[in-house]
């Protein structure tokens, strides 16, 4: 299939669900990896009741570092009709991120979120092999390489009109993703077709 999900999200954490870290934004972008075309295919705030948060989750780093704020979340969308959402929407397709482990196996495989899906390889380990990561470990290898760094060196001419600023917002960061994707593509070292 050369239809891939790249999604995206922003959390109140680094732990994962298990934690009670929390999903606040997902993105989740089309991609056609034979003919380029990379399209939104979900946005939504998630909405909870921040009034009964405590003081991690109201200081998360997302809110110091994006344009998302509590309020947003606190009008967002009920978390229980975005998850349906986005469980239908992958429902059987093919989906990656940049960092699988953490978007899908911290986050999205646990309930509400519960979905069920074909994973494609993670986009950030491919991207390893042109980008090292800004660590150098003693035996000279380098740490996974962060989304802005790969977007940065793998797509200089700006395809998801970023304009040099990551906006640590989920869709903003799923387009960053996608083209970083299709660059590995188009260089032979992300696959074209993924099968289910």
């Amino acid at each position: 299939m050369t239809r891939i999900f790249v999604v995206d999200t922003e959390t109140t954490g680094l732990d994962g669900v298990p934690a009670g870290d929390l999903v606040l934004d997902i993105g989740i972008v089309r991609v056609d990896t034979v003919t380029g075309e990379v399209l939104p295919a979900y946005s939504k705030i998630v909405g909870y009741n921040v009034d009964d948060w405590d003081y991690a989750k109201r200081n998360a780093w997302i809110f110091g570092h994006s344009d998302l704020t509590l309020d947003d979340v606190r009008d967002g969308v009920p978390v229980s009709c975005v998850s349906e959402d986005v469980r239908t929407l992958l429902a059987g397709n093919i989906a990656t991120a940049y960092n699988v482990p953490f978007d899908f196996g911290k986050f999205l495989r646990y309930r509400p979120w519960a979905v069920s899906c074909h994973l494609a390889p993670d986009i950030m380990i491919a991207a390893h092999n042109l980008v090292d990561g800004e660590y150098e470990f003693e035996d000279g290898s380098t740490s996974w390489p962060r989304l802005e760094k790969a977007y940065s060196q793998l797509c200089p001419t700006d395809p998801a009109g970023l304009n040099g600023v990551q906006k640590h917002r989920a869709l903003s960061d799923a387009m960053a993703a996608a083209h970083v994707m299709l660059r590995l593509v188009n260089d032979g070292i992300y696959p074209r077709e993924v099968t289910a």
